[in-house]
């Protein structure tokens, strides 16, 4: 939940609202700047010495479902909606009628339609356009991180004992590499796992945040993933919320 608090919906005052901004902007430079480098310096060790073939696979697919989630605008209301009035909200900045699922962002400036959050990795709103996207990025972003690491396995015993003379890559590019793939492997496994417990609740994180409503509480779902029913009610939510993208295929 921690990017929800820092980065969606500013504080209406000033100072706060800047001091955020300004955070997340930083956070964002380094963030891409980390990634990219990491990504240049990992392809040059595994495709240049290595010629993994299914590391270029999904080094291809990863990059798409980037490059799409980030492009793809979440939907937004530029007009009154045709919604039950017992069902309505009103947004004074937009002028329109909106549902429960649409929540206006200050940071895009309108209001997105079954938003989830605003995710600064992506610098966009994840909504309902561009959810099964950003789904299919954090997937296939922990598979690639999970395909380097054991692809790069055989070196870890020279690198835990030091026999720097026996690695068959650059010391600084593996170390690098190997921490920068763990690093990514523990953050999107993390958020999978977000994105699994909103899925089994039918909601968004921004809703859970701020209704505080869910059937499943963390631990009942921590201790309900052995059972056929939570992920049997996952896959409903996904396949409704996905568009007939339920495989997670470009």
């Amino acid at each position: 939940m921690i990017p929800l608090d820092i980065f969606d919906e500013p504080s209406n005052k000033p100072p706060i609202r800047i001091m955020k901004q300004s955070f997340r902007g930083f956070l964002f430079i380094i963030y891409m700047t980390f990634q990219l480098s990491l990504l240049i310096v990992s392809a040059k060790l595994v495709l240049n010495d290595m010629n993994l073939e299914i590391y270029k696979a999904l080094l291809f697919i990863y990059l798409y479902f980037n490059i799409i989630s980030t492009l793809i605008q979440a939907h937004k209301i530029t007009s009154k909606a045709q919604q039950d009035e017992d069902q309505q909200s009103y947004c004074k900045k937009c002028k329109i009628n909106r549902d429960e699922q649409t929540h206006h962002c200050k940071i895009c400036g309108y209001c997105v339609i079954q938003m989830d959050h605003h995710c600064f990795y992506i610098s966009n709103c994840v909504g309902r356009d561009n959810y099964r996207y950003f789904v299919a990025y954090l997937i296939y972003s922990n598979i690639l991180c999970i395909t380097l690491l054991i692809a790069l396995s055989d070196q870890y015993i020279y690198l835990y004992k030091l026999q720097i003379s026996k690695l068959s890559y650059s010391f600084i590019k593996l170390v690098y590499t190997i921490f920068g793939a763990f690093i990514f492997h523990i953050f999107t496994t993390y958020m999978i796992i977000v994105q699994l417990y909103i899925l089994a609740n039918d909601s968004s994180l921004i809703n859970m945040k701020k209704n505080n409503r869910q059937k499943y509480s963390k631990a009942q779902f921590a201790f309900s993933l052995y059972k056929a029913k939570l992920w049997k009610k996952i896959w409903k939510v996904w396949k409704k919320r996905s568009i007939d993208f339920n495989y997670l295929f470009p």
